[in-house]
């Protein structure tokens, strides 16, 4: 089961603030924050209006978190998908006939 990825936004904006990109690569979007590593020096060699507009938005998106970033688990368990085993009491799906945990034959709901 994948777990939630953790980060802080503050932390990711402090990071592009101060190196434009490093707030994505923090966040796990390497690929992002490598192009944005690329393009707010190359708008502030343009001029300095846009370098700043590439370096505030590059910063409001490390801070934001998009819905990829969130990485919600669909298969988190919920009442509707797991139950708890009557002998262990470990969460296990509701259809399952054995608990893989200790081995007790279940009759499924």
């Amino acid at each position: 089961m994948k777990s939630l990825k953790q980060w802080n936004p503050g932390t990711a904006a402090v990071l592009s603030l101060v190196i434009p990109g490093a707030g994505q690569i923090y966040k796990g979007s390497i690929a992002t924050g490598l192009l944005w590593l690329i393009f707010v020096p190359v708008g502030y060699l343009l001029a300095i209006i846009p370098g700043i507009t590439l370096h505030i938005i590059c910063i409001y998106k490390a801070y934001s978190a998009d819905r990829e970033d969130l990485d919600l688990d669909n298969n988190a368990p919920s009442p509707a998908t797991h139950v708890k085993c009557p002998d262990c009491r470990e969460l296990i799906f509701k259809d399952a006939r054995i608990c893989r945990y200790c081995g007790c034959k279940l009759v499924p709901q």
